[in-house]
């Protein structure tokens, strides 16, 4: 089971991708710069890129969504990055999962 749950106190912006890493010293994403074609490799478990028109197509995708609704995408993404959008999951003090998305495959 994939989880994705975010807890900083920053506005929070979930890795696109999970890979499991090659045995070699340089890993996938050392053969796909910018994470491009990265999906092709037959080692990769799951991508999510978060460029879906809506939030309600993202979630449709994944098994489980806690508080959905206090999600949002954003247009925060990291300095050579092939997409334009990242998913915001807040974080309220006091140690509790306020929001996160889940899959069993």
């Amino acid at each position: 089971m994939f989880v994705l749950s975010l807890t900083l106190g920053l506005i929070l912006t979930a890795a696109p991708l999970l890979v499991v890493p090659a045995a070699d010293a340089d890993g996938i994403a050392a053969l796909y710069p910018g994470d491009v074609g990265i999906e092709n490799h037959p080692d990769v478990v799951l991508v999510e890129k978060f460029e879906e028109a809506t939030l309600t197509d993202l979630f449709n995708r994944w098994t489980d969504i806690l508080n959905g609704s206090a999600m949002s995408f954003s247009s925060d993404v990291p300095l050579g990055s092939p997409g334009s959008r990242s998913l915001n999951i807040p974080w309220v003090g006091g140690g509790s999962v306020t929001a996160a998305i889940s899959t069993n495959s």
